[in-house]
């Protein structure tokens, strides 16, 4: 599969340059055996492209390499202007300290921790139909973002 890839030119080029893998049980319906199976983090990126939206501009260009999911990119529309939050490990700026449950509740509902609501234009009204799988791997991607303050 990665080779196929190989020739992306986009942000995921840059995730895919500094891949790693993260594991995730498989368990058959009634087996009581696990096979842990390694998933390449940029799959995981681009299930719900959080990036693209958490990740800053600078000069008109999103800043990958150093502010990979540091939040601070503004969206003006009708509502005002919202500013994308931190969704890295940072457990001060981030989502470090949210629970799994607290994660998943503001991609879903659109709820954030402390029960303030998200503004637009996150998606989470798309986000709601998310398999049970996709969504854990959306979150366990998340808890790899190395923090950025």
């Amino acid at each position: 599969m990665l080779n196929s890839l190989a020739g992306i030119t986009s942000p995921i080029r840059l995730v895919l340059s500094d891949m790693r893998q993260t594991r995730f049980a498989l368990r058959a319906r009634g087996s009581r055996s696990t096979a842990w199976i390694p998933i390449p983090r940029f799959y995981l990126a681009t299930i719900a492209h959080c990036m693209e939206c958490h990740t800053p501009m600078v000069k008109g260009q999103h800043n990958w390499a150093a502010d990979l999911g540091r939040g601070g990119f503004e969206f003006p529309g009708p509502w005002g202007v919202s500013v994308s939050r931190n969704i890295t490990s940072s457990k001060t700026k981030g989502i470090g300290a949210w629970s799994d449950a607290e994660i998943k509740r503001a991609i879903t509902t659109g709820v954030s921790k402390d029960g303030s609501h998200l503004k637009p234009p996150m998606g989470f009204h798309y986000y709601a139909t998310l398999t049970p799988g996709d969504l854990d791997a959306i979150v366990a991607y998340l808890r790899t973002a190395p923090a950025k303050e």
